[in-house]
């Protein structure tokens, strides 16, 4: 499996190669990246290899909010600390909806305690120096913001979480449902009948991780033979239109060749932004 930063991820030494083969034969995954011209890549995206004995699955894609300092780190930290967390507790008890949504949330914690602590190692430093650093400037270095969309694939249940505006689509049966709704104040606005929406509502996230308000949305479904799930950060659907996106999933390829085709086509049509796609098929 690959991260997103192009890196081979090995399994935990814990689960035996057999039980890794057995559980991967299930899941068939693929994920590719562009980053904006405008900045360096701050969407991160992981697939992780089965917990072991479990037929388990794990994929994610995190998009840090561009209008803060640690967008990269705060995209990459939530990626991995939910893996972290996940991977503890499935040594201690059953997963299911209620301990995707705990260990959302243990890694909201964990990115407000990075953002309290960076706060407070930058007043030192600036009182240090003498130096006067106003409150908009201290929330621009220290806090943690990022999107993020998830699955938990296990038996035959696929959980799902989000924050923000990455997406998840599924492809079943020749159609593309999206299973998310975009978190932002414009999507607010329209459903107060608001019809007067700019580029920058657009922009604005209404829910994230490292909030203090953090509220992540869960939902469960039944795993289908067949079925092709596309996580996406805003990149890809800012370009592509979904009946593009359903062209591309209804080709007979290997999920990392799909992934690639989502990427290709932003590309030929234009990257305007940090582009993400994360493609698992269940076979």
């Amino acid at each position: 499996m690959m991260d997103s930063e192009g890196r081979t991820t090995p399994p935990p030494d814990r689960i035996r190669a057999s039980e890794e083969h057995e559980a991967l034969r299930q899941f068939d995954s693929g994920s590719a990246q562009i980053e904006s011209p405008r900045h360096p890549q701050q969407d991160y995206c992981k697939v992780s290899p089965p917990f072991e004995g479990q037929t388990y699955l794990v994929a994610m894609v995190a998009d840090g909010v561009s209008s803060t300092a640690s967008a990269a780190e705060a995209s990459r930290s939530a990626v991995e600390w939910f893996v972290r967390e996940l991977q503890k507790r499935v040594e201690k008890e059953e997963i299911d909806k209620e301990v995707v949504e705990n260990t959302i949330r243990l890694v909201n914690i964990f990115l407000l305690s990075e953002a309290d602590r960076k706060s407070r190692d930058i007043e030192d430093d600036m009182r240090e120096k003498g130096a006067h650093l106003d409150s908009y400037n201290l929330a621009y270095n220290s806090d943690m913001f990022t999107t993020f969309v998830g699955i938990v694939i296990i038996g035959d249940k696929v959980i799902s979480v989000y924050l923000g505006d990455s997406r998840l689509y599924l492809y079943s049966g020749g159609q593309l449902a999206r299973m998310t709704e975009d978190e932002t104040k414009a999507e607010e606005l329209k459903s107060r009948g608001v019809t007067k929406i700019t580029k920058k509502d657009e922009s604005i996230l209404t829910n994230c991780l490292g909030a203090d308000d953090a509220e992540p949305v869960l939902d469960e479904y039944e795993v289908g033979r067949g079925d092709t799930w596309l996580l996406v950060s805003d990149g890809v659907y800012h370009v592509l239109s979904d009946e593009e996106l359903k062209q591309i999933l209804s080709q007979s390829k290997d999920a990392q060749s799909l992934a690639n085709d989502i990427i290709e086509a932003v590309k030929a049509k234009g990257v305007v932004d940090d582009t993400t796609a994360v493609v698992v098929k269940v076979k």
